[in-house]
């Protein structure tokens, strides 16, 4: 062979993390840190290192350094992550920016690599990942996923463009479908390491029982780094197993590792692979010679509904179409109880978290699952904290208040509700019958509950609602306290078939409906729906949003009117330092279509871009930006408003924050006459609350 020295990167955790979310068990990752050290394996992949994502997911698709710092790391083994280069490039922060968010300097932290994942055809976007990565100090590997069916000139020329980078260490190509064979991995190798004079790498998938030899063949062909994992645990056909490829390595003289001291580990991955099922079959050896992903035949074998012939029938079907879907169990209708005699609470909630986020504490398993994870995100972060009932697995002293809603578990609880050191939020004056003088030495904050069919209906000092639930009544308090997001943690929910998943979910639909709502993330697993987020996840700030300012020069009433000099700055200019010292210049674009206006804004230092002439108004010039610049929010603020208050672009960013998806107009009352008569002032009608009959008018 033509390789002196190998190194066996194993990436267990990070590709079989796809199974379970990412989210081992301590024991067993401690059990396969000693292994990895007691077999000599060079690197360990522990996860990626992602930014936060919308679903749950365990600490190991995030990577950060505090909690790899807990683990107890081998010193003779360099400890790695993988980065997903598309949520980099494509994220609202700009690459180098998200990188150092996530990322310490190499000698502040406990990682040594980084590898960055991209498909073969966009790898040259991936430089600028690369060059910062290294400026940070790590060593830099790149995995070339897709890396199949090129030419050969296509493979030399890529490999020496990444050369001339200077900031990669080792080049990785991919058997992403597991569909290469051992002549095509010598063809490949051979190509690359004819741009290419740095250590190469490899990673195979077993979708035809291939990894191994396609491994060995590597190594054959001078490559020098090579992917596995312990029992070839990965997505589907899963890949080279570790103990596999120790063991011949080791007897062709190439490694010094003994694959004997991985039995305890294996034996462990094992109960893993009896339960998740991965490893090659005929399912993924069809997928592998007809380029479907191997994700499909995966998702397809975890599905109950569908049986083996059904199976290769859609199977069939992909091979043409690349494509499939699912659909969800439909919601079941709820149980209503309906109460006559309104009671108004005395506590008024308005303003009492105000611009915080909170933490619903619920009563899922997750919780006792992620404690030590939930009480350090309250100590880190600082959330105002809610409990819904009692709940003995988190300390009471890390709560702002208890919510209470139902009498029945008012009744069940009130024994433990003079140990917890904080307030009680509860309808009193409807539970006072039935707990009685035992309330008198409590702390309660007084906030009505009343039920009624149909109604969602929030406020000052109350609510009226169609369910007596305890989220339902405590989603009613953050809405009126003025929060600013509410995070849950113990939402875990139950099969579709139980009427409270039923309930909990028409809730959800009912408040999502609501003009003042706020948004709601999960942090724990949960089958509601609720956005998913992670107790894990790292607490950054991304940048969500762009504030557009349409500037047109042909306008019929005042042509050129975006360059009119005002007091010494063109008016164009007088709204971009408006808006500059509302967010900040990185978050503003002028959108144009005249070639005048973009080289002022360039001479002025405001960012421009160009866009169709065709634009009518300056939602068309806008709805242009979005289509090229992705994300959340979009803020439109028009060129000719030069005394734009800076602090409503803030209340108006801050709304769409918590109203997402929603279309937000800012409004003003109308005080002079001959503006009400004016055709040109535009006019809002809004529904008006008569404050002193309470109707609406």
């Amino acid at each position: 062979m033509k390789n002196e020295k190998l190194n066996i990167l194993d990436c267990t955790l990070r590709d079989g993390g796809y199974y379970n979310n990412w989210d081992f068990n301590n024991e067993l990752v401690e059990i396969y840190l000693k292994s990895m050290s007691d077999a000599s394996i060079d690197i360990v992949e522990i996860g990626f290192r992602s930014p936060p994502k919308n679903s749950f997911m365990g600490p190991y698709v995030y990577s950060l350094d505090e909690h790899l710092e807990s683990l107890p790391l081998p010193k003779n083994i360099l400890i790695g992550v993988m980065i997903n280069a598309k949520e980099y490039l494509k994220a609202p922060d700009r690459p180098v920016e998200l990188i150092n968010k996530l990322f310490h300097r190499c000698e502040e932290s406990p990682l040594g690599l980084v590898r960055i994942a991209i498909n073969f055809d966009q790898v040259l976007e991936a430089e600028v990942l690369a060059n910062e990565l290294k400026q940070l100090g790590y060593e830099v590997g790149l995995n070339m996923m897709q890396s199949h069916g090129k030419e050969e000139e296509q493979y030399k020329q890529t490999a020496m463009r990444i050369t001339k980078w200077g900031s990669v260490d080792v080049l990785y190509f991919a058997d992403s479908l597991g569909s290469m064979n051992p002549s095509q991995i010598k063809f490949i190798c051979n190509a690359l390491q004819s741009g290419w004079g740095e250590p190469l790498g490899i990673h195979t998938h077993n979708n035809k029982d291939l990894a191994l030899i396609n491994s060995l063949t590597a190594l054959d062909e001078g490559v020098t780094w090579c992917d596995t994992t312990v029992t070839g645990m990965g997505r589907g056909a899963g890949n080279v197993a570790t103990e596999t490829l120790l063991m011949e390595v080791n007897s062709l003289g190439l490694h010094p590792g003994n694959a004997q001291t991985l039995t305890n580990c294996v034996e462990h991955f094992d109960l893993l692979k009896l339960q998740h099922k991965w490893g090659p079959n005929p399912y993924y050896h069809y997928a592998a010679n007809k380029s479907i992903h191997p994700t499909f035949v995966q998702t397809l074998l975890n599905d109950p509904r569908y049986k083996s012939e059904e199976i290769n029938i859609i199977l069939n079907s992909l091979a043409e179409k690349h494509s499939t879907s699912f659909s969800d169990v439909a919601l079941r209708d709820s149980v209503y109880r309906v109460e006559t005699e309104p009671k108004k609470g005395t506590w008024d909630a308005t303003g009492w978290l105000e611009g915080r986020n909170v933490l619903f504490i619920g009563a899922g398993p997750s919780v006792k699952k992620y404690k030590h994870a939930i009480i350090n995100y309250i100590v880190h972060n600082k959330p105002a904290v809610l409990f819904l009932n009692i709940n003995e697995h988190i300390p009471a002293y890390l709560g702002d208040a208890t919510i209470v809603a139902h009498e029945s578990r008012a009744l069940f609880d009130v024994n433990s509700y003079n140990q917890l050191g904080h307030p009680l939020i509860m309808p009193s004056s409807s539970l006072k019958n039935e707990i009685g003088s035992q309330l008198e030495a409590l702390e309660i904050f007084d906030y009505g509950l009343n039920l009624k069919n149909g109604e969602f209906d929030i406020s000052a000092t109350g609510c009226i609602l169609q369910w007596r639930l305890a989220f339902a009544y405590a989603i009613s308090v953050a809405t009126q306290a003025n929060a600013n997001e509410i995070q849950m943690v113990g939402f875990d929910g139950y099969k579709p078939e139980d009427k409270r998943q039923g309930e909990m979910n028409e809730v959800l639909a009912a408040y999502a409906l609501l003009q003042n709502r706020l948004p709601l993330k999960a942090l724990t697993p949960t089958s509601y729906m609720i956005p998913q987020g992670s107790i894990f996840e790292p607490v950054i700030k991304l940048n969500d949003f762009l504030l557009v300012i349409p500037a047109r020069y042909n306008s019929s009433r005042f042509p050129g009117k975006p360059l009119a000099d005002l007091c010494g700055k063109s008016l164009l200019r007088r709204v971009w330092d408006k808006c500059v010292q509302a967010v900040g210049k990185e978050q503003i674009l002028v959108a144009t279509d005249d070639e005048t206006i973009l080289e002022h804004c360039l001479e002025q230092g405001m960012q421009a871009t160009m866009t169709s002439s065709e634009c009518l108004t300056g939602t068309d010039r806008v709805y242009e930006v979005a289509l090229k610049i992705d994300r959340d929010i979009y803020i439109n603020v028009q060129g000719d408003e030069p005394l734009i208050d800076p602090k409503d672009i803030l209340t108006v960013l801050d709304t769409a924050r918590k109203q997402k998806g929603t279309i937000i107009n800012g409004m003003c009352p109308i005080e002079e006459e001959k503006d009400f008569s004016n055709p040109n002032v535009p006019k809002v009608v809004t529904t008006i609350v008569d404050p002193i009959n309470e109707t609406m008018c």
